[in-house]
């Protein structure tokens, strides 16, 4: 079966909804691989807490979100494409999105089918 693998890039989100967001992840993740950006909070220790975490630090001297994020981006794709076998699944993810519950049961299901290489999801701003 091949495996679902999720990405995000943290900075700072102790304060918000990381541990909310990870513990949703782990229900349907079979590995997360997470970049940090330089992070002056516990967003490091919160990641590095929940078991399907691949947790990595950016080479980047300083903070790279606001100053070139495709290079941040860039350097997570090389993470993801280490992990990552021919028909395993990635899903992009922020940390602060969730997925609705049925998530987990609709995302193995396209990922039963045969002739089906992509999906894209509508953002949904609340």
């Amino acid at each position: 079966m091949p495996k679902l693998i999720a990405q995000m890039i943290v900075r700072n989100e102790d304060q918000r909804f990381l541990k909310e967001v990870l513990g949703r992840i782990m229900e349907w993740v079979d590995v997360l691989i997470v970049l940090d950006d330089k992070s002056t909070d516990t967003t490091p220790d919160i990641c590095k807490s929940f078991p399907k975490v691949q947790f990595h630090e950016s080479p980047f001297p300083n903070s790279m979100f606001g100053v070139d994020e495709s290079k941040l981006r860039g350097f997570l794709w090389e993470l993801v494409r280490k992990e990552a076998k021919e028909g395993d699944w990635i899903v992009s993810i922020d940390a602060d999105e969730v997925f609705e519950d049925n998530f987990a049961v609709e995302a193995r299901k396209l990922m039963e089918l045969k002739d089906v290489d992509w999906v894209n999801f509508k953002l949904c701003d609340m």
